[in-house]
């Protein structure tokens, strides 16, 4: 791993962790269904009167494999809502790059004029005029 982590970094951790998740979801979801499914057929097969109970535990299987369809749902609206905000934080990032290499060119600029406008006004100011040797004297 490398010395600096950014929030990309931790958004694809989050990505990770999703993707696990909906993996583990999607195996309980069909070990669900395969369960119910056989409690069914011994209950055919057997002829066993479905008292309450009985109805119950069927009931309580299908509302935990809409639960399951719920959290695969949820799970895919934050996947796609991660992966756009990764999107707009890159672009972000390009056009606040884009500026920052502007202001760089334009503040460099600035010096240079600077600096120019500074030399130019030096040339006649009486410290350079000490150090120069072509004068001409005035009686």
């Amino acid at each position: 791993m490398n010395n600096h982590v950014g929030v990309e970094d931790v958004l694809k951790s989050i990505l990770a962790l999703l993707k696990h998740i909906q993996r583990v979801e999607q195996e309980i979801v069909v070990l669900t269904q395969k369960s119910s499914g056989v409690l069914i057929q011994e209950i055919t097969d057997q002829k066993i009167v479905i008292n309450d109970n009985i109805l119950e535990a069927i009931q309580l299987q299908d509302i935990i494999s809409q639960q399951f369809g719920a959290i695969a749902i949820a799970i895919d609206d934050i996947e796609k809502h991660v992966i756009v905000h990764m999107h707009a934080m890159r672009t972000d990032n390009a056009i606040l790059h884009t500026s920052i290499e502007k202001l760089y060119t334009k503040m460099v600029d600035s010096l240079d004029e600077a600096k120019k406008k500074q030399d130019s006004f030096t040339g006649n100011s009486l410290l350079a005029a000490e150090n120069r040797t072509d004068e001409i004297e005035f009686f």
